[in-house]
Order: C-alpha cells, then structure tokens, then sequence
C-alpha cells in the first residue's frame, strides 16, 4: 500500500523569505515548494522500488530520516528565467492517520553533487 505523503517545514517563514527573491511573484512560494518536495519524494520512492525489482533486494523504499529531497523549480517560474534547485534534509517523519508526514529544512548540501544522490 503506497502511503500518501505531506511536506511540513521546520521554519516555514524562513523557506518563505529565502524562496521569495528567487520565484515569480505571482507563485506561491510554500504551496510551489511542497508541490516540488512531493514530485521529489514519489521520484525517491519509485527510484527505489525499480532498484529493489532489479537487484532482487528488499531495502526500505520509502523516504527516511536524513534523506536529501530537491524541490525543482522550472524557468517559468523563477525570476531570472533559469532552472532553480533547493536542497532539503527530511529531519524527522512520523505517521499521521494514512499519511507520513515528512519534517523539512533547508539545507547546503556540499559534500555531495546532485548526480550522486541516488546513492544515499
């Protein structure tokens, strides 16, 4: 059973304020931002569920604790008219009646390309 996921922020005004000088004043910085995280999360889930299917494991495929999500943020609707990327950390995720709740802040994820990802 494929749960549902809902995106909540540690300091959702902070996310608010950096996000704002970057996306179009006519989009909703939160609302844009937990779409993307949402889009991020099913893509982490399913990218699991194939490797899984092709190595014939059994690793947990939901996303976890720790876990980096990337909200993407088409040239539409930026400022500047290029394609926009923020990193996410999941800090914490609990169960709420059918869905999991994932915890959210920011983060500058350094230590690692985006191209490497998929072996966290």
């Amino acid at each position: 059973m494929t749960k549902l996921y809902e995106i909540q922020f540690i300091d959702e005004s902070s996310v608010q304020q950096e996000l704002a000088s970057l996306l179009e004043n006519s989009i909703d910085v939160i609302q844009e931002t937990r779409r993307a995280l949402l889009i991020a999360a099913y893509q982490v889930q399913e990218r699991r569920r194939l490797t899984n299917h092709i190595f014939k494991e059994h690793q947990v495929i939901q996303v976890q604790e720790n876990d980096l999500l990337w909200a993407y943020y088409c040239p539409e609707k930026t400022k500047n008219h290029r394609t926009a990327f923020r990193s996410f950390l999941v800090k914490q995720r609990y169960h709420q009646k059918n869905k999991l709740i994932l915890v959210v802040q920011p983060t500058y994820e350094q230590s690692k390309q985006w191209f490497d990802l998929n072996q966290l």
